[in-house]
């Protein structure tokens, strides 16, 4: 025996293809229209199901009734089950956000660590350079000051060749009471 072939309420011939090529969505069934297609199911399936097993009417409804209690038992137990993961999952949504703000916490924290070690290197880089600065200013100093000491004592032996040659010329003014200038020339 063939089964008649399947017929949908809400079947309609297909209809010509759009000249603008949008896909059109299926109509939506409404909530009444669900119901009568889930309960035409649910008959179809226990037609089936007699048919399989060969069974009375009595028979297969009581086999059916075991097996809706079997399936609503795994819904109930589901039913506990999805609550406690569901639980389960918003408390490690709220344990994610924690954890998140401390890695950035932690992360600010190293970054103030490091700019803190910029700055003391930065302190300490200043400090050598005024340093280095005070030196290289203090060795110029002591350059010149020896440069002072040297022409100093060049001043000194300069003045002492000149007092010499002025006690010299002296001595011999004083050999010479009538000496003549040995700039002048006589014609």
């Amino acid at each position: 025996m063939v089964p008649p072939p399947r017929i949908r309420s809400n079947s309609l011939p297909n209809p010509p293809p759009s000249p603008f090529h949008i896909e059109a969505r299926p109509l939506r069934l409404s909530l009444h229209q669900r119901s009568i297609n889930a309960a035409e199911y649910q008959r179809r399936r226990l037609e089936e199901f007699r048919t399989q097993r060969g069974l009375d009417e009595a028979q297969s409804q009581r086999q059916r009734n075991e097996e809706l209690a079997a399936i609503r038992a795994q819904r109930r137990r589901i039913g506990v089950l999805q609550p406690q993961a569901r639980r389960i999952n918003e408390i490690q949504a709220q344990r994610q956000p924690l954890e998140e703000i401390d890695a950035i916490e932690s992360q600010r924290q190293s970054i103030s660590a490091i700019e803190s070690q910029r700055r003391r290197n930065e302190a300490i880089q200043a400090q050598r350079d005024e340093e280095f600065r005070i030196l290289r200013m203090e060795e110029e100093a002591e350059r010149m000051r020896v440069e002072i000491e040297k022409m100093k004592k060049e001043l000194q032996d300069l003045k002492g060749q000149m007092e010499a040659e002025k006690k010299e010329k002296e001595r011999r003014s004083s050999h010479y009471p009538f000496s003549f200038p040995t700039d002048s020339v006589i014609y």
